[in-house]
């Protein structure tokens, strides 16, 4: 069986070393709840520009999206997802109350020679591991809403900075039967 799942990559972000701190310092100010990513304050509009070239992409392998731009889900938001030795979150999740398609860019993976080291492993529906995958900088990860997944742990002292982006569309047909089946129009009373 195939994982709805594709890998693709993103040019490096302009100023890159200005965003890699300006996300140490945000990350710094931050109160994690459990469960929760940092919204990602963007004054400058870099990260907007970066969620564009994720619709972009996207669309590029999916074909065409009906994007529910109205759907009070449908945001242009950047969520930062932070890891390092001593700054770990993870655990087994999905996006079904939130997006149709959730996208994932390793703007930051340090090097390790471990395989597992800031990886990213997927689930069926029991939790039982199915794929893990080791991300390099600059990949990003599409996937649908419904596929179980989680950060593994990051034992470096440098960050991983992987910036969550979400879609609400119509279901693309590239992604095979809709196994979540959320009906997107109850979705603003979840």
């Amino acid at each position: 069986m195939r994982l709805p799942i594709w890998i693709t990559s993103l040019p490096r972000m302009d100023n890159w070393d200005y965003h890699y701190n300006d996300l140490v310092a945000q990350h710094n100010q931050y109160d994690y709840k459990p469960g929760h990513s940092l919204k990602i304050d963007d004054p400058a509009m870099a990260w907007d520009n970066l969620y564009n070239k994720f619709l972009e992409r996207t669309q590029e392998i999916l074909g065409p999206l009906n994007i529910h731009w109205h759907h009070p889900k449908q945001n242009k938001f950047c969520w930062l997802y932070t890891a390092n030795k001593s700054h770990y979150k993870g655990g087994i999740h999905q996006h079904l109350t939130s997006s149709t398609i959730n996208g994932v860019y390793y703007f930051s993976v340090p090097h390790n020679k471990d395989y597992d080291d800031s990886a990213i492993s997927f689930y069926d529906n029991h939790q039982n591991e199915i794929w893990t995958y080791k991300p390099r900088e600059l990949d990003l990860i599409i996937m649908p809403n419904y596929l179980h997944h989680q950060p593994l742990p990051c034992n470096n002292d440098s960050y991983r900075f992987s910036i969550n982006m979400e879609i609400v569309c119509d279901w693309p047909e590239k992604f095979g039967p809709n196994l979540g089946q959320l009906n997107w129009p109850e979705l603003a009373d979840v």
